[in-house]
């Protein structure tokens, strides 16, 4: 069967902040001056674009922030195996992230190995998050993280090989798959022309 990928970028008349806005981040400078300890910030308003940034990318205490790497690394691991996830990985993912279950979290980690979460982080770009004990991250790591799933980034190549596998099925039609770039603040739009241009 024949099918293709085809990309349209929309175009809004919304203003979009293309760098850091430098009065938001002289609040967040000014709020933390006084404040003891070191300070890692990373603001990114997923709507407009506006951003602020101060000593975003050094390493701190990952605190309950890892279960979202394990998290993560589970839907990866699923996806490679073609797709399926244990009912009970898939009810501790569920408590790791709801109820911030640190059990789920320990077991969920240490069964799929830490070490391996790590390098599946440095392969997505999150170069600051390491999972060792204790587990570090950085503000910009997790600003890039949350935003790539909240844009639904991170889902692309799965949505892609699911496309595919529903039409390889469909041998008597063929298929033209249109995707309209909305507008997301992540690079949805150029993992998205990636398709394009393997597909055409």
């Amino acid at each position: 069967p024949y099918y293709t990928f085809l990309i349209s970028k929309q175009s809004y008349q919304v203003y979009l902040f293309t760098k850091e806005d430098s009065h938001l981040k002289k609040i967040i400078a000014d709020s933390i001056a006084t404040a003891s300890g070191e300070w890692s910030v990373a603001v990114d308003n997923l709507t407009t674009g506006q951003k602020a940034y101060l000593n975003e990318k050094a390493q701190m205490p990952a605190a309950s922030l890892y279960k979202i790497p394990v998290m993560i690394a589970w839907f990866n691991k699923a996806r490679e195996e073609g797709g399926q996830i244990d009912p009970a990985v898939l009810q501790g993912i569920n408590r790791m992230i709801a109820v911030s279950s640190n059990e789920d979290g320990q077991w969920l980690g240490s069964s799929i190995g830490w070490d391996n979460v790590s390098n599946l982080m440095g392969k997505l770009g999150y170069t600051q998050t390491k999972l060792d004990l204790p587990p570090v991250t950085s503000a910009a790591d997790m600003s890039k993280m949350l935003s790539a799933i909240y844009n639904e980034e991170l889902v692309i190549d799965e949505l892609r090989k699911r496309l595919a596998q529903l039409m390889d099925r469909q041998r008597e039609y063929d298929f033209e798959i249109v995707c309209v770039e909305n507008g997301s603040m992540d690079e949805s739009f150029e993992k998205l022309l990636d398709v394009c241009r393997e597909d055409p």
